[in-house]
């Protein structure tokens, strides 16, 4: 027998996808997507996992995206799209041809090794990589929630947001389709954060291990049991703000406070989202503007005195 599966606004998989085909052809959606893609890694993983993931996608305008979406036959396959936390400068366009591509991926993330396993040449990627965003995934672990406003990830994600918000950190949430999304942008602690072209996650002195350590620490002092900290990786993706989810929602990046905490399920329709009139390209949303200094302040006098 095979397994139900659960979706917010569709009564099947056929439903769906017929959505996500409109909803991804709309003229206005691209101009939503590439102000999150561009200066990033763009990544289309298959919600099924019936597809290869197709990693490494430079989308900095609209045609580089609909050139992607070509490429790997996005529109024929039940893929989502993702972001990388990680920003780059000049990140180098990726070959098509299968092979050359996964030897590019290779030398991206793990260097260029002799025959004997010896590095010769670091990863890629620290040649151009120039930020890193804190990321805080609250997770359902697959659970639909009628009002997801009940569920755990939610009253963690909101005592976490009303905890920066007291210090002027600037920040954005996100609704995953199964969970919340909170990210603070790398401006907000990169003078205090180390390096950023050293891509080891356990060196110490290095942007990675400080997002590593302050989340785990804002994590333990405030209690926050539905963060996932399974997964420490410097080419980490997650769910681009604005793309449709597996369970048929939009990722939709909360504008405001007062629509984080007065949100409806109703809002993340597709069919709801692509009827607004508002819906034009306004760059990267925040849910909170904070200030310039706002979490360097966190961090020195809320959470080190903890």
């Amino acid at each position: 027998m095979k397994e139900k599966k659960s979706f917010y606004f569709f009564n099947d998989q056929v439903e769906l996808d017929s959505w996500k085909d409109k909803y991804y052809r709309d003229i206005r959606i691209p101009y939503l997507l590439v102000p999150y893609l561009a200066g990033r890694e763009t990544a289309l993983i298959s919600a099924s996992g019936q597809w290869a993931t197709a990693r490494h996608l430079k989308i900095h305008s609209v045609a580089f995206l609909h050139s992607g979406f070509n490429a790997f036959s996005f529109f024929s396959k039940d893929y989502m799209v993702y972001y990388s936390l990680a920003s780059y400068m000049n990140h180098p366009l990726f070959s098509y041809n299968p092979v050359e591509r996964q030897r590019q991926q290779r030398e991206w993330t793990d260097g260029i090794r002799n025959e004997a396993g010896e590095l010769i040449a670091p990863a890629q990627m620290s040649k151009y990589i120039t930020g890193y965003q804190l990321f805080f995934d609250f997770d359902c672990h697959g659970k639909i929630y009628s009002d997801p406003k009940r569920s755990e990830a939610y009253r963690d994600c909101k005592a976490l947001s009303d905890d920066l918000s007291k210090w002027g950190v600037k920040y954005r949430i996100t609704f995953s389709g199964s969970g919340w999304h909170l990210v603070i942008p790398y401006q907000q602690f990169a003078s205090v954060a180390g390096k950023v072209d050293d891509v080891d996650f356990m060196a110490s002195g290095n942007v990675f291990n400080f997002c590593v350590r302050v989340r785990e620490r804002i994590v333990n002092m405030l209690g926050l049991g539905s963060v996932d900290l399974t997964i420490v990786d410097a080419a980490r993706v997650c769910k681009c703000p604005m793309s449709m989810t597996k369970y048929g929602t939009v990722a939709l990046p909360m504008e405001s406070l007062q629509q984080f905490e007065n949100f409806s399920i109703d809002s993340c329709d597709p069919r709801r989202v692509l009827a607004r009139q508002d819906l034009y390209m306004k760059g990267e949303v925040f849910t909170c503007q904070g200030t310039p200094t706002g979490f360097e302040r966190y961090l020195e006098k809320r959470l080190k005195k903890w």
